[in-house]
């Protein structure tokens, strides 16, 4: 129903601009009730159906920061925190789904949490024992170790992440009698 311009006295219907009215005996009547509306209310009515169509030109809401800036900036940092705390679970997860065990008498590699790898070399089959590190991973005390036995040609133990990799190649090459 369109926007009332005029109310009927007698029947309390709101008359819009659009909507059927009676001319009777030079008067504007009620489509309802019939009855005579008053002079200003057929003038008003007049106007507006004169007037254009209301139109939308602007629909605005308030803006977050400027209505709450304290309640906004909170949620921005907290917004960070939490993706920084599932970042550090995620790399936490990642770095407890691996081990690099050293015993007396052999090297042990274990990856997986819901599905288990183990990869086992003893010490007298080791053939060679390679650390990689690059420029940043030496800056924080890190690196790569890898380690072919002379029962394959490939790497057959690969670890990356190794806290000290250089102290850990001395360990082993102590249990392998170099």
């Amino acid at each position: 129903m369109t926007d009332a311009i005029a109310t009927c006295r007698n029947c309390g219907r709101g008359i819009g601009r659009l909507e059927k009215t009676f001319e009777f005996q030079g008067r504007t009547v009620c489509a309802q009730c019939l009855r005579r509306l008053s002079e200003e209310a057929a003038a008003d009515r007049m106007a507006q159906a004169k007037s254009p169509p209301e139109e939308t030109l602007l629909v605005a809401h308030p803006s977050m920061f400027g209505m709450h800036p304290v309640w906004f900036t909170l949620g921005i940092v907290l917004f960070v925190v939490v993706i920084g705390i599932v970042i550090l679970l995620v790399l936490w997860i990642l770095t407890r789904q691996a081990s690099f065990t050293v015993t007396n008498k052999r090297i042990i590699l274990n990856r997986g949490i819901l599905s288990k790898f183990t990869n086992e070399a003893l010490h007298r089959h080791i053939r060679n024992v390679q650390v990689s590190q690059t420029f940043f991973q030496r800056l924080a005390g890190v690196g790569s170790i890898a380690i072919s036995t002379d029962t394959q040609s490939e790497d057959d133990i690969v670890f990356a992440g190794l806290q000290d990799p250089q102290e850990v190649r001395k360990l082993i090459d102590q249990w392998r009698g170099l």
